[in-house]
Parts: structure tokens; sequence; C-alpha cells
């Protein structure tokens, strides 16, 4: 079995936007959206977009609460 390093375990900051779509579930003109939106935060780092990994996170738990509150209406 490989060992793995400590930095292999560390949980990147930003990530590229492919690896955002694969995280969040979304398409290329989807994620632009959110961007475009301020719902994911994203800078260029010389001429590659990357989207934070917080921002992501909190997109997913802002919906998952806006679920729990539609699903508990009688």
């Amino acid at each position: 079995m490989a060992k793995r390093s400590a930095f292999s375990e560390i949980e990147p900051l930003a990530v590229r936007t492919a690896e955002a779509m694969r995280l969040a579930g979304h398409g290329k003109t989807k994620l632009f959206e959110l961007v475009k939106a301020g719902e994911y935060e994203s800078y260029l780092d010389g001429r590659v977009r990357l989207i934070t990994t917080a921002s992501i996170r909190a997109r997913i738990q802002r919906k998952l609460e806006e679920s729990r509150r539609t699903e508990a209406r009688p």
C-alpha cells in the first residue's frame, strides 16, 4: 500500500473550473452563471480561473437549508 503524504490530504482552497463543476455537479454554463451572480467566489491566476472551495461548500449548505425549510412547510 502506497504511503500518502500529509500534503495530499490537505483540501485545496481553490480549484479550477473543471474540478468545481465536478464537485458541485454543474455544467460550465451554470458554473459561470453562479460566478457572475456572486454565488461562487473566483479569481484569475494568470489565465486560469479558480473557484474557492469554501464558496462551493457555502452554496451547497445554503441550498440544503433552503430545501429543509421548503420540506418543513405544512
